[in-house]
């Protein structure tokens, strides 16, 4: 028993020195593997960090990216938003600019109107001036000229407006000049060549006479001349449509209503055809005329025009209008009938005989009368024969 427990005592104190002998290596060891420890937690630190800044300065440089194309885009929309605004303000006032050139060019080539109001007339010659035709020219010649000119009572409704002068030379050039427009002498239609004009012996067909060189001078303030039905009517279809405006030929009935001006003479200014007022009121076939064309009758007065003169250089009817006798005669939009069926009262689309009238600056006194009727198909056209436009309010 005693043996044993000195082996025991023996064993505890092998043990005891083991471990007390072992106990700084093994407080050495802890110590390494903490401060191994804390260094990869500080490692682990620095690399949570520096992984954090690297985000953070990911994120401050996104956020930086982000802004400066914010900043570029909302520049971009400003620099849109004020080229718009730029071409915006140039386009109206291009706009602007064009509608005044327009206005401008629509002024330019507008002819002045006159407002006619709505009435009733006797339209046709009277019983005295019959007598004077037959008496003066005979019967065969009334006849052949004079005898549709039927009087009987007209009224015009509602009102219209119709031109102070007759269309020139100068705005017939506009239009041609804006669409290229060739007229019917130019074009030799109807089978004759040029205009119908002054040959050096009498009137004929002459090649090559058209508008611009109707066989004597013009300004471009006197009226056209050499141009057809057709030509006028293409002309006042140009003129509605750059004007907006209903611009046509004129009715005969408001041609004769507008010429009369309220009168039932024979002409405007009287009855009396050797009246030296003729020459104050129309350029007719006067002594300057007979001077230079061997005509078989004129008045006997001199107005200072052998042929057409510059329109409104005479005095105007009661209603402000220039040579509606005289100067040169005037298309009108209507189809003829020797019987006046009411065709007188509408236009033609352009068949058959159509109606002219005022007579000319070489007409015949019995020619030059408010009732007075031509009647040439649409392709004739003379150094006599101009238009004047009308229009419907």
């Amino acid at each position: 028993m005693q043996g044993q427990l000195s082996v025991f005592s023996v064993t505890l104190a092998v043990s005891a020195s083991l471990v007390l002998g072992f106990a700084p290596a093994i407080n050495a060891e802890s110590q390494t593997l903490e401060e191994m420890a804390m260094e990869k937690r500080k490692q682990q630190d620095e690399a949570a960090a520096k992984a954090q800044k690297i985000a953070d300065d990911k994120r401050k440089a996104k956020a930086a990216a982000d802004a400066k194309k914010a900043e570029e885009k909302r520049k971009q929309r400003e620099a849109k938003v004020a080229a718009e605004a730029l071409a915006k303000q140039q386009a109206e006032a291009a706009a602007i600019a064009e509608q005044r050139k327009k206005g401008e060019f629509i002024r330019q080539i507008s002819p002045e109107m006159v407002a006619i109001k709505q009435g009733c007339f006797q339209m046709g010659q009277s019983a005295a001036e019959k007598q004077w035709l037959i008496e003066s020219a005979g019967q065969k010649i009334y006849d052949e000229f004079y005898a549709d000119e039927r009087q009987h009572k007209v009224c015009v409704e509602p009102g219209f407006e119709i031109a102070r002068y007759e269309v020139t030379v100068g705005q017939f050039r506009r239009f041609v000049e804006a669409t290229g427009y060739r007229t019917d002498a130019e074009k030799n239609v109807g089978g004759e060549e040029g205009c119908f004009s002054w040959t050096g012996k009498d009137f004929g067909w002459v090649g090559g006479r058209s508008w611009r060189d109707p066989g004597f001078a013009q300004t471009e303030q006197h009226p056209v001349v050499c141009v057809g039905w057709n030509d006028a009517n293409a002309y006042v279809g140009w003129l509605g449509e750059q004007t907006g405006r209903d611009y046509r030929l004129p009715t005969e009935v408001e041609w004769e209503y507008a010429a009369r001006a309220m009168t039932e003479t024979t002409r405007y200014w009287g009855d009396d055809p050797a009246n030296q007022a003729v020459c104050r009121y129309e350029n007719v076939a006067d002594t300057a005329s007979i001077a230079k064309y061997p005509f078989a009758s004129s008045f006997s007065c001199n107005d200072g025009y052998a042929e057409t003169s510059p329109v409104g250089r005479f005095s105007a009817n009661a209603y402000g209008l220039h040579d509606m006798l005289g100067n040169v005669s005037e298309w009108t939009c209507s189809a003829y009938t020797a019987a006046y069926n009411g065709s007188e009262r509408q236009c033609s689309r352009g068949s058959g005989s159509l109606v002219v009238r005022g007579g000319a600056w070489y007409c015949w006194r019995g020619f030059v009368r408010a009732a007075s009727r031509l009647r040439p198909g649409p392709a004739a056209r003379g150094s006599y024969v101009g238009f004047r436009v009308a229009r419907t309010p």
